[in-house]
């Protein structure tokens, strides 16, 4: 995947306008160090496509580069094992996305929203981000309404009267 390749966050429109499922996740760590994730494939199925999207670390900028096409010498990186969170994502399709830029102006993280609906808390979004030329993977879950964690007599009310 060189830099003339590189294809912006758009390609996720594909995905979710044709409704794609996330279909499998691959983690490939670089020739330079095999522990350090510089390839992730994501592969996603409508019917009978089968399209890739992969996220690669560009050593150079710390940047994501984003692109439809698996690099033509998959020989150079090993795979290792994707953490185990894919395993709850596996069919579902994505609803929201977003590109995330640093304080420096630098495309270094990415978000995918694989929730049903918005009202569905239980799958969590998946946050990339690239520092040190190493791609890592966050989860993000939604946290519950602050009267839910602080009780009611934090939700505007009086303290003394519970009236608001």
């Amino acid at each position: 995947m060189d830099s003339h390749d590189q294809r912006s966050i758009s390609v996720f429109d594909d995905v979710k306008e044709n409704g794609m499922l996330l279909n499998a996740v691959s983690y490939y760590a670089g020739p330079e160090s095999c522990r350090s994730v510089e390839l992730i494939v994501l592969e996603f199925l409508s019917d009978t496509v089968l399209y890739h999207v992969c996220l690669k670390a560009n050593c150079d900028t710390d940047e994501i580069i984003i692109s439809q096409d698996l690099p033509s010498d998959m020989s150079q990186f090993v795979p290792i094992p994707p953490p185990p969170i894919w395993r709850v994502l596996v069919e579902h399709s994505i609803l929201f996305y977003w590109k995330m830029i640093n304080n420096q102006g630098y495309f270094d993280g990415l978000q995918i929203d694989f929730r049903t609906t918005v009202d569905d808390p239980a799958i969590p979004s998946v946050q990339f981000q690239i520092a040190a030329s190493s791609l890592s993977t966050a989860l993000v879950v939604q946290c519950p309404c602050p009267t839910d964690v602080l009780g009611p007599e934090n939700d505007g009310a009086d303290s003394q009267t519970g009236q608001k």
